[in-house]
């Protein structure tokens, strides 16, 4: 058995980790890594609230800037209802409830999400 963590595997847990403790929920993991070429995961997580989700991102940013992870943009952050992380390799989508139930994403990919922890 190979128990080797790849570098894109330990850094989506080390994000979802980051999020749980920040007391995001309904964290769904998507490894992508040998179906899509643009990226090789998906975080998916739900906030509480706009100022929840801004804080997630800003929980993301700081942790990515102190172990020079490569961040690359952030889309909707001022409105704060879904809010995309593009850590180039690693997409974080942070919802608010109703707008992750509107719009569903984590149907988007035919692949099967772990949810976590």
């Amino acid at each position: 058995m190979n128990t080797m963590v790849t570098d894109i595997e330990r850094r989506v847990h080390e994000y979802a980790q980051l999020l749980d403790d920040k007391k995001g929920k309904d964290i769904i993991l998507l490894d992508l890594q040998k179906k899509y070429k643009s990226f090789d995961a998906v975080i998916i997580v739900t906030a509480m609230s706009t100022r929840h989700a801004q804080s997630l991102a800003n929980g993301i940013l700081d942790y990515s800037g102190q172990h020079g992870y490569e961040y690359l943009r952030m889309e909707g952050y001022t409105n704060g209802t879904w809010i995309l992380v593009d850590l180039n390799d690693i997409i974080i989508h942070i919802f608010k409830e109703e707008e992750r139930s509107l719009y569903g994403i984590e149907h988007l990919w035919d692949v099967e999400g772990i949810t976590y922890p």
